[in-house]
């Protein structure tokens, strides 16, 4: 979006919240000059836009309110780093969140501004709940702890997503403190196992969400997070992670919370599944092991059902067989409401006539099963949804 100038329109968003719009540009495409003034502005959107945010505009133009608490700058390459010294100077003290996602920040450490100043005029997000970082690949190692160092305990969501090589070591010298923090996103990071450990000492016991998507997590890296995690996870996603879960055999808590684990693409070995599968049972509703090289052959030994499961992602286990298809089967219920063998080797010819966790199914995808013909499908009594070479055999309804 090409922004000439800021237009405050009221929402009714806590009745204080503003939409930033663009206002057309001139005849030579020059922007109009426009002294901007709001009073109570809630909430400030500038994702995507090409608005160019000096420290003169932000000091001179705008009026910065008190009442401000949510920014987005996300997107925004023209961005500076004094622009956001000089804005976060301005709100800090108030913000609730802030998302400077794929911005070209490389560190908030600049000279005269922001920590050569005197203590009380130093930057502090005291009330900061959520902090979106992703993808500021030029975020210079300094740069990110001199952040998270300014931010209080009250954090609940930190987005991390994509950021390189980061030791993550506090400036000060302290652990970072975040005993709130429900929601945390480390897809596509390359960190190294002190950086997960600064994180994990930062206070992660009440983790809910934790995306390790495509990340250099290792086994110890995740069994450390996951000491101090594993009581109240409840969404795991560890897919193309080089991770075998393996190491969790020696996880001295249950995941008795977890309820998504998503596994796709990943390293994960028989061994690490069934370890894992041991430490949560019952509270599993999703399973995602699409694509990656499990048989389930000895599924048989896992202690107990997986009786909440109601959706299993089996797409493109090519190593998978047939008596490791049935195996997992008699470990569900008939909660199980969503089956995905596309691209398999399975011919599931007796999967109609199995009984059990079958018998409830709403939908299955057979799509592309090499070893799968027509006629091996029975009509099934259910009401169910089959697809079959991206065409549906049994509509349900």
């Amino acid at each position: 979006m090409r922004v000439g100038c800021l237009v405050g329109r009221a929402q009714e968003y806590a009745s204080r919240d503003y939409l930033l719009e663009a206002a057309p540009r001139g005849p030579l495409g020059e922007r109009p000059q426009v002294l901007l003034s709001f009073q109570d502005i809630c909430r400030i959107d500038l994702s995507h836009s090409e608005i160019c945010l000096t420290a003169g505009q932000l000091i001179s133009d705008l009026e910065i309110p008190n009442s401000l608490q949510h920014i987005s700058l996300a997107g925004v390459t023209t961005l500076t780093h004094r622009s956001l010294v000089q804005l976060l100077r301005l709100t800090g003290r108030n913000l609730r969140s802030l998302n400077l996602a794929g911005t070209n920040i490389k560190s908030l450490n600049l000279p005269g501004t922001m920590f050569r100043l005197s203590r009380a005029s130093r930057i502090t997000l005291p009330l900061l709940e959520r902090l979106d970082l992703s993808d500021c690949t030029e975020i210079s190692e300094a740069g990110l702890p001199h952040l998270l160092g300014r931010v209080g305990p009250g954090l609940q969501e930190l987005n991390l997503a994509g950021l390189q090589h980061q030791d993550l070591v506090s400036t000060s010298g302290t652990a970072f403190n975040f005993p709130s923090l429900i929601r945390l996103d480390l897809s596509r990071c390359e960190f190294d196992a002190q950086a997960i450990r600064n994180l994990t000492q930062a206070g992660v016991e009440g983790l809910i969400n934790l995306n390790l998507q495509k990340s250099s997590m290792t086994d110890e890296g995740l069994l450390e997070v996951l000491d101090r995690s594993a009581e109240s996870l409840v969404d795991l996603k560890l897919d193309y992670c080089s991770t075998t879960l393996g190491s969790l055999g020696s996880l001295q808590s249950s995941l008795n919370n977890l309820r998504v684990l998503s596994l796709s693409s990943s390293k994960v070995t028989n061994a690490g599944l069934f370890v894992t599968l041991d430490k949560v049972r019952d509270t599993l509703v999703e399973l995602d092991l699409s694509y990656t090289d499990v048989d389930l052959e000895n599924i048989y030994t896992l202690q107990g059902n997986l009786r909440g499961l109601v959706k299993l992602n089996l797409e493109g286990c090519s190593e998978i067989t047939e008596s490791g298809f049935y195996c997992i089967l008699n470990k569900l219920t008939d909660r199980l409401l969503n089956l995905n063998v596309t691209e398999t080797r399975l011919t599931v010819a007796k999967l109609f006539d199995w009984g059990g966790a079958v018998n409830c199914l709403e939908n299955i995808s057979l799509q592309d099963c090499l070893s799968f013909t027509t006629h091996k499908l029975m009509n099934p009594q259910t009401c169910m949804d089959v697809k079959v070479f991206g065409r549906r055999l049994h509509p349900k309804y």
